[in-house]
């Protein structure tokens, strides 16, 4: 097993470049949404801490560390591989910043992004697929084990084996539901509307996932019902597609 110790004397800080192209970013660009996130890629590594991240004591920094770890070990399978926490003390004063270490791996944002750019439908239609699942898979964490996630696409990676995927977020909360998750599946639909193949095996994988991994017991404890139902649509085929998921929701629970 690779230590942390290890892992670190395998990046080189000093090709580290910052990605400020890729923070705040907004509507189907690839990047962070988060307005205070500092993102440094190195090589094959990514680097990255925020404002949210900073504490005035090691001993704090200490506590958040173990805190955050323990949360990240509740993602299972989610979990991405070789990821390390570390603290960096501050060169003048006692503060320290909290950083997250891990390998530079493609968001599915940024797959979603590529493919419009290129007008290639088919990788369009992948991306959506493995967003579906990990959705739905987030949907298991919250009313399973108690996390909260983020359910944006630029949360999630790829995997070298085209075929799994990971949560690479740092906030994490603690709830046993994701009030925000009618929004964003059905805001894929709206984002990507002008891609009807896409579309609709995306809709057509969301309710696979929905039939295959949620119990009666589930669909009540998320009160997912009542999220998908009362999420604000600005199309009709929004509209459509909620009354399908609807459908499929009633039936589980």
């Amino acid at each position: 097993m690779v230590t942390g110790r290890e892992l670190l004397r395998q990046i080189s800080l000093d090709t580290a470049t910052i990605r400020g192209d890729l923070v705040g970013r907004q509507g189907i660009s690839e990047g962070s949404g988060t307005s205070d996130l500092f993102l440094y890629q190195a090589g094959e590594w990514c680097l990255k801490t925020s404002g949210r991240r900073y504490f005035s004591s090691l001993d704090r920094g200490r506590d958040e560390l173990l805190f955050l770890a323990r949360k990240k070990v509740k993602l299972g399978t989610l979990r991405p591989p070789r990821t390390i926490l570390v603290l960096q003390p501050e060169e003048e004063g006692e503060g320290c910043w909290l950083w997250t270490i891990m390998p530079w791996m493609q968001t599915l944002r940024g797959l979603m992004s590529r493919a419009v750019e290129e007008g290639n439908e088919g990788q369009l239609t992948a991306a959506l697929e493995i967003y579906a699942w990990a959705a739905i898979r987030s949907l298991l964490g919250a009313s399973r084990q108690g996390i909260m996630l983020d359910v944006h696409p630029s949360n999630f990676v790829l995997a070298e084996d085209q075929t799994s995927y990971f949560y690479i977020d740092d906030d994490i909360g603690s709830g046993n539901a994701i009030p925000a998750i009618g929004f964003a599946l059905l805001r894929r639909v709206e984002e990507y509307s002008e891609w009807p193949v896409a579309i609709a095996t995306y809709v057509e994988v969301l309710e696979q996932a929905l039939s295959i991994w949620l119990k009666p017991r589930d669909v009540q404890v998320l009160d997912l019902t009542g999220a998908i139902q009362q999420t604000f649509i600005r199309s009709e085929k929004a509209r459509l597609v909620r009354e399908q998921l609807l459908q499929v929701v009633r039936r589980i629970g």
